[in-house]
């Protein structure tokens, strides 16, 4: 529901882009854009860290493919590489033996 919930804002802010880029000087729509995408990548990383996990690893895959998204997002994505905060150890103790018990 949480994925949902984002995809719809950030479609409903890219409309909201859209439609105000018709009101916008030509010289200042590449930087409408860019800030659009500058909220939304932001928003997307946000939850990819709250839900972590695949979403994370997602993350990590989309970042390496600047063919398929603008370079806002790439470099916000590219946070996930490297800068996850870090889980307590008792957690990843549990996940593991979790997994091994199985």
């Amino acid at each position: 529901m949480k994925v949902f919930k984002m995809a719809l804002k950030i479609f409903l802010d890219y409309k909201g882009v859209q439609a105000k880029e018709k009101w916008t000087k030509k010289s200042k729509r590449g930087a409408l854009w860019e800030k659009a995408h500058k909220r939304n990548a932001q928003r997307v990383v946000n939850l990819m860290v709250e839900l972590s996990g695949l979403w994370v690893k997602i993350g990590q895959y989309l970042s390496a493919r600047a063919d398929v998204l603008p370079m806002e997002y790439i470099s916000l994505l590219k946070t996930l590489q490297d800068s996850l905060p870090p889980r307590p150890l008792l957690e990843v103790i549990r996940l593991l033996s979790f997994n091994f018990v199985y």
